[in-house]
């Protein structure tokens, strides 16, 4: 079932394997806003800083015979993935499950594209269904609603013919990512609400996989309901002993271990994440101290504790998850600390100080940027932000430097075009 989950980020919504392609400088044939759901057909443009191509498509709807229209997603690149198993995309990527519904503008139904190509539902049911639920009423635009609208009417649709309550778990999941994805807070968590005790059905069914028990643990502590998440987590703890080899548990139980932390740490003050940042020997759960000040206007102790887990940190991934939310903060007292971040031997580290110094347009930084890279090959990965944080700066010097990586080949083509997508970003 994980793996379904995963490779088929919307279920039925793409052709399997498609999601795990990486395709770079993809064609995009038409523009799909995140939050409206608003697609702009008229586009035919090569983005070539994007990593995902969805191309539009039109056929016949099965129910009233108007217009269909969806996409088909041909490949996407991903970075990892959250606790709810939503996949992260590359950060010129679109996420594909925002393709995941077709729509009809003419009768208002929405479903997954391939639903709408083999459809195998009472159409009339799920017609009466929209009229008695009054959800037309509720939509801005029915020519063209927003993501989680759509979301919203295939709920209407798929409840209506009595979709089986594994397909609704992971729709109900679906909803969830996208509501997310569209800042819709409220949807976000009656959609995992409702996934909940689909989840724990299809837990009950399938006593053997962990996937079903975990999610209603995590879902449930998503919503606020640390009593039934620690429930469920303890059931998954026990269906990994039974069910996963002896050399694979121990990584499943921190993986587990590591959410009841995260139950047990919630609602403790700043200063008390703080303490655990410096003083905790777990560095789990440093690392869940260390998540709580994403998003937030750092205040100028909370800087320093994290600072000190950059450069002082035994663990790479606490240092990187440390310097991630640094850098969604940066002030100019922070100059001196990306100077000496810039030296460090850990890529993330690095590219974050760069892209700090770069943000801050910190001149007095030029000459260390320029000696950080004067030894690094071709392929380094640190080369694109350090040339980044130059071309930012600007100053004669920075540009000279610049210019020089450009002529003998460290900067290629493509890296220019991404830098240039990045400043208009």
């Amino acid at each position: 079932m994980l793996e379904k989950i995963l490779n088929n980020g919307f279920v039925k919504g793409i052709t399997a394997g498609v999601a795990g392609l990486l395709i770079l400088g993809a064609s995009v044939d038409a523009n799909r806003d995140v939050v409206s759901g608003k697609t702009d057909y008229s586009v035919e443009v090569v983005q070539e800083a994007k990593a995902t191509t969805a191309l539009p498509y039109e056929h016949d709807c099965p129910i009233c015979k108007g217009t269909v229209v969806g996409f088909d997603v041909l490949g996407t690149g991903y970075s990892g993935q959250e606790t709810d198993f939503k996949r992260i995309c590359t950060e010129r990527s679109e996420p594909p499950r925002i393709y995941a519904f077709a729509y009809c503008g003419d009768c208002n139904i929405a479903l997954y594209g391939d639903d709408f190509e083999e459809f195998n539902y009472d159409g009339d049911v799920m017609l009466r269904a929209m009229e008695e639920s009054g959800i037309r009423n509720t939509i801005k635009d029915l020519k063209s609603p927003g993501l989680v609208e759509e979301a919203r009417i295939a709920e209407v649709c798929y409840t209506a013919v009595g979709e089986p309550d594994e397909n609704m778990a992971h729709f109900y999941l679906l909803g969830s990512w996208l509501a997310q994805d569209c800042g819709d807070t409220t949807a976000e968590k009656d959609f995992q609400r409702k996934a909940i005790p689909c989840f724990g059905y299809v837990s009950e069914s399938n006593p053997g996989e962990w996937e079903p028990a975990y999610l209603v643990g995590e879902l449930s502590r998503r919503i606020g309901d640390d009593e039934t998440a620690r429930i469920w987590f303890d059931k998954t703890k026990g269906i990994i002993d039974e069910e996963i080899p002896e050399e694979e548990k121990e990584w499943y139980h921190s993986f587990v271990d590591k959410q009841i932390l995260e139950v047990e740490l919630r609602g403790l003050s700043e200063t008390e994440y703080i303490k655990i940042i410096l003083e905790d020997e777990v560095p789990n759960t440093r690392d869940i101290a260390i998540s709580k000040f994403e998003g937030n206007d750092l205040e100028t102790i909370a800087r320093r504790a994290l600072q000190e887990v950059v450069l002082n940190d035994e663990y790479d991934l606490l240092r990187e998850n440390a310097m991630g939310i640094l850098v969604q903060n940066v002030r100019e007292d922070m100059i001196p600390f990306f100077v000496e971040a810039l030296q460090d031997s850990h890529p993330r580290v690095v590219q974050g100080a760069a892209y700090g110094l770069g943000e801050l347009k910190a001149e007095e930084a030029v000459p260390t940027l320029i000696k950080r890279v004067e030894n690094e090959d071709e392929y380094s990965n640190i080369n694109y932000m350090v040339y980044l944080a130059l071309r930012q700066i600007g100053t004669p010097e920075a540009i000279e430097a610049f210019d020089k990586a450009v002529e003998s080949g460290v900067l290629h083509e493509w890296d220019i075009k991404m830098m240039d997508y990045d400043l208009e970003e």
